[in-house]
């Protein structure tokens, strides 16, 4: 946008400044048409006024541009500092707990309720991916509504639970990153089906015969 402005603006001038030019380049377009040139006052009013209006429009879009460019870096740059702020917050939160939980040693998955360390979330998950680095993960982490994770060994993108989908969106160092995620929040839990028990029949034993007494013949 800046460059447009300058283009604009420079026309202008252009108008202004080199008419004599303007007009030899008017006289070549109306040559080409078969129309006959004549420079009258007209067309120098014409000139001054078209510059006019070119340079306030490029002068007009060059300030624009600037103001929404300023305010794109100052929201970029508040956004920063939030950001940072709430990893501090997140490295304050899971310090102590980090120490206990990267004791885990074999691959799984583990769920922990957000209000057990006092925060709000929609998901905390820890555990140790196929190549057996740690991973941490904080879903819709408070007011930032943003994912984190923090994977010290290897990128969450690498190492994460098989049914999560997920990509960067910044990484802050210390191994702390912000993540999307889109796979539900169930995903990172993998539930292992229990199999259906058979029923098993008890057959009770039937009673002992006990052998009826056959009369003697000829007796009734």
């Amino acid at each position: 946008m800046i460059l447009l402005g300058i283009l604009l603006a420079g026309l202008g001038l252009a108008m202004i400044v080199a008419r004599d030019f303007m007009w030899s380049l008017t006289e070549m377009g109306n040559s080409f048409a078969g129309r006959q040139s004549e420079r009258t006052e007209l067309w120098e009013a014409g000139q001054i006024l078209s510059a006019i209006v070119l340079l306030l429009v490029g002068v007009g879009v060059i300030c624009a541009s600037i103001n929404q460019s300023q305010e794109a870096a100052r929201q970029d740059a508040d956004a920063t500092v939030m950001t940072i702020e709430t990893v501090d917050r997140l490295e304050a939160v899971f310090a102590e707990s980090l120490d206990e939980w990267q004791t885990l040693e074999r691959r799984q998955v583990v769920q922990v309720q957000p209000s057990t360390l006092g925060i709000r979330a929609d998901g905390i998950f820890y555990g140790r991916c196929l190549s057996n680095d740690f991973f941490l993960f904080v879903l819709n982490f408070e007011e930032s509504y943003r994912d984190f994770a923090y994977a010290p060994e290897r990128s969450p993108d690498f190492c994460k639970p098989d049914s999560v989908i997920l990509s960067i969106e910044n990484s802050y160092g210390g191994g702390w990153y912000e993540i999307f995620t889109v796979a539900p929040t169930h995903a990172f839990i993998t539930r292992t089906p229990v199999p259906t028990p058979t029923a098993t029949v008890t057959r009770t034993p039937a009673p002992p015969r006990t052998p009826t007494a056959t009369p003697p013949r000829g007796i009734r």
